[in-house]
């Protein structure tokens, strides 16, 4: 293999895309390389960690056909420090890659491309078109809210369903806080799901990743076990976690005795200050209501304690409830409303956050004892 590649901003766009992708751990020597094909007048770059695999698209000029692997750490660091001109990149014997620009050269051992997994290919056949801005609020809207537990596989990702011919519903839960949105992503009524799948964290962060600022709309596809997602310039595979997402409906309150409406910038910015002074581990803060007046409150036998007042229209019984700190802010951040309301029943019932004026995303936070 030979080329020259003429934009480094374009060769450094291609690289940090499969970057993440790369398996970290080492279990496979060769997962942690990336897969260069050059032919015609492209050079296909390819990463995956058997779970979720990448390839993206750039033009160069080909003066050899061929294929090499390269560390894609090694490669990315290399690339970022290069000069702003033409790259040379060429495969010498016993799989080491050469590479050259202006006054430097570099000589990369590799491994044997056939080595390289083969993976899942974007067939030909009719596709759905899914609408980029659309997945991207729906992912932003759930995606920090999946579990970190490794033992709870069946929530270590998204579920995506089907509620209606054009409307689709994304979820995610770590057993303490749930985030709903509901969406009509495709273009027409051309994509079915029998029924709903689970995409792992990785899968969906990636998808978020190679989507973003391209094409209005990306070709989506399920074949198998695989979710396919195939943009101008790229193309990604995600393996669907096998396993039963749990019931979400029972988990959402539907009637509430108690509703707070308040201007979201003061109450992140309120909840901010107050969990400076909260515990390290618990990030646990109180919400005490009463007529006109929400308190948000922390306490800390190391630190000390904090409180602030926020004035409300609300008039009713008083209540106090705990919430976790950082999953109340990392709920509201990504509402798009300036005000929310807050719908509460008492202090042992899970809490409800939503656009007054929709019920297009809800987030569900479960109360802590304090």
């Amino acid at each position: 293999m030979k080329i020259t590649v003429n934009s480094k901003k374009d060769l450094l766009d291609s690289l940090n895309k499969v970057h993440s992708v790369v398996e970290k751990r080492n279990t496979l020597q060769i997962l942690s390389n990336i897969l260069l094909s050059a032919s015609g007048s492209n050079l296909v770059i390819k990463a995956t960690d058997l779970e979720v695999s990448v390839e993206t698209t750039l033009p160069v000029e080909v003066k050899e056909e061929g294929k090499c692997t390269i560390s894609a750490k090694n490669f990315l660091e290399i690339v970022k420090e290069l000069p702003d001109k033409e790259i040379h990149i060429h495969s010498k014997d016993n799989h080491w890659v050469g590479i050259a620009c202006g006054k430097s050269t570099f000589n990369i051992m590799g491994l044997p491309p056939e080595d390289f997994p083969s993976l899942p290919s974007f067939s030909q056949k009719t596709v759905s078109r899914i609408k980029v801005e659309s997945l991207v609020h729906m992912i932003d809207h759930t995606c920090f809210a999946v579990s970190q537990d490794e033992t709870r596989y069946h929530i270590n990702g998204v579920y995506f369903e089907q509620v209606t011919d054009s409307k689709f519903v994304m979820v995610a839960t770590d057993g303490a806080r749930l985030s709903y949105y509901e969406d009509e992503p495709f273009e027409g009524n051309d994509f079915n799901l029998p029924k709903g799948i689970i995409i792992p964290r990785k899968g969906i962060q990636e998808i978020r990743k190679i989507i973003e600022g391209g094409a209005p709309t990306v070709a989506f596809l399920i074949e198998g076990n695989h979710l396919l997602v195939k943009t101008p310039m790229a193309f990604l595979s995600v393996r669907l976690i096998e396993g039963k997402f749990p019931d979400y409906k029972p988990v959402i309150p539907k009637n509430n005795s108690r509703s707070i409406l308040l201007d979201k910038e003061n109450l992140i910015a309120s909840v901010a200050r107050v969990s400076l002074l909260a515990n390290e581990k618990s990030k646990g803060i109180r919400l005490s209501l009463t007529d006109d007046k929400l308190e948000i409150s922390s306490s800390n036998p190391e630190l000390g304690e904090a409180k602030e007042l926020i004035e409300t229209d609300y008039k009713g019984d008083p209540l106090t409830i705990g919430f976790n700190a950082r999953y109340l802010q990392e709920s509201l951040l990504v509402m798009k409303s300036e005000t929310v309301l807050l719908e509460l029943n008492d202090k042992m019932s899970p809490g409800l956050l939503r656009n007054p004026d929709s019920k297009q995303y809800l987030s569900v936070l479960m109360p802590m004892r304090l």
